[in-house]
């Protein structure tokens, strides 16, 4: 589970610098009266990866227990009382 947790937060930790350059950009972009669609295909296509990079790494991050679950079949033993 550990694993999962460290590959989930160094894939948000590679996210979180791209956003804000993407954001900025975006600002900037808004700031000179251009919109979104004045991005390249390619710009668009980067900004797609980094909000899927960002929401990889909070499910692997959160999810870590069912992932690691699902992968390794562990499920929890519960008591019958």
């Amino acid at each position: 589970m550990l694993g999962v947790v460290l590959i989930g937060l160094w894939e948000f930790a590679q996210g979180i610098p791209r956003a804000f350059y993407w954001a900025i950009l975006i600002h900037t972009f808004q700031s000179r009266e251009l919109g979104f669609a004045d991005l390249t295909p390619v710009q668009m296509g980067q900004i797609a990866s980094t909000l899927g990079e960002l929401a990889i790494g909070v499910c692997l991050v959160f999810g870590a227990r069912a992932i690691t679950s699902y992968i390794f079949g562990v499920r929890e033993v519960k008591r019958q009382e």
